[in-house]
């Protein structure tokens, strides 16, 4: 399971608070989509804390290529109950 949305934002604040640190864009990469319908999510955490997220979706043994991104092959249809949320809070974030 991913970290908590807190230990997120905490590692974001520290990298921001070294000496020496220089405005620059920060990302959390390869970071498995878990959790993106609750109410606080590490997704709205990098976004509020003005980061980015890698979408790291990759498929379970017992998954079509329907179901993820990053195992081949792959659909890039928002087409599994795993993509859709993800691409829902985007959405609500972005206001479109």
């Amino acid at each position: 399971m991913p970290p908590h949305p807190n230990n997120i934002r905490k590692r974001v604040r520290d990298a921001r608070a070294v000496d020496g640190y220089s405005p620059q864009p920060a990302l959390f990469n390869k970071h498995d989509p878990f959790e993106f319908d609750k109410p606080d999510s590490n997704f709205s955490a990098v976004i509020y804390e003005y980061t980015s997220l890698g979408f790291f979706d990759y498929r379970l043994v017992s998954e079509g290529y329907d179901d993820r991104y990053h195992s081949m092959p792959v659909s890039w249809d928002v087409s599994s109950s795993r993509k859709k949320p993800f691409f829902e809070l985007a959405i609500k974030i972005s206001g479109s």
